[in-house]
């Protein structure tokens, strides 16, 4: 089993499914950042636009309920 098999299976015992799978969702958000920062890769107008449904949509499902 890998190392990152492992490290989600152990997230899930310390918090819910729905914080874990948002926290996987920003994925392709820290990739953009990272090729910008370490690979000078200038990210195109979608891909900025694509961060927004992705933010908000991890905000979303991870606020608390009143």
């Amino acid at each position: 089993m890998g190392v990152a098999k492992i490290f989600w299976v152990e997230a899930l015992h310390l918090i819910s499914i729905t914080k874990a799978s948002a926290m996987a969702a920003i994925t392709p958000v820290l990739t953009i950042f990272l090729a910008y920062l370490l690979l000078d890769e200038v990210p195109i107008a979608t891909q900025l636009i694509a961060i927004v449904p992705i933010v908000l949509g991890g905000y979303m499902i991870t606020r608390p309920l009143h």
